[in-house]
């Protein structure tokens, strides 16, 4: 533990199981997902590894997620828009585009009505752009997301 203290990672707080058990020995990692961004981007990626073993608490991690950017962030999503029902849904693959290319893209896709965002998209863009993102594709009245 001394060689990751000095690297930034500190005793910083003491958890305390709800359930009253003690476990003296056990160490935990907090992270604050409301202004870290790379704590969601951490928080997305456990999800997807316990996926097959909990997918219940794959789901509830990133609900969690999901709830926190889209309370947090200034930008407020426009009210959803009337819709039709049967339109298809587009994948955005953005790795590899620069930051401006996604303004473009995202409003192109949200326009069209609905979008299926990759939750690995987090740890790719610049975290305040990925709140601006997600704000617009919470307003949709459709959205997949995956990990």
């Amino acid at each position: 533990m001394e060689v990751a203290m000095a690297r930034g990672l500190h005793k910083k707080y003491n958890v305390r199981r709800q359930d009253g058990n003690t476990e003296p020995e056990a160490e935990y990692l907090v992270l604050r997902l409301d202004t870290d961004k790379h704590a969601r981007a951490a928080a997305f990626e456990y999800a997807k590894a316990c996926e097959g073993d909990n997918p219940e608490l794959a789901q509830d991690i990133r609900d969690k997620v999901w709830d926190i950017v889209r309370d947090s962030s200034p930008v407020q999503p426009p009210p959803p828009p009337n819709w039709p029902p049967k339109k298809p849904v587009v994948v955005i693959n953005m790795w590899n585009r620069l930051e401006s290319d996604y303004e473009a893209e995202v409003a192109k896709h949200v326009s069209n009505g609905y979008v299926l965002v990759s939750a690995n998209m987090v740890s790719h863009v610049n975290g305040s752009f990925v709140d601006v993102i997600f704000q617009a594709v919470l307003a949709l009245p459709s959205v997949c997301c995956v990990p």
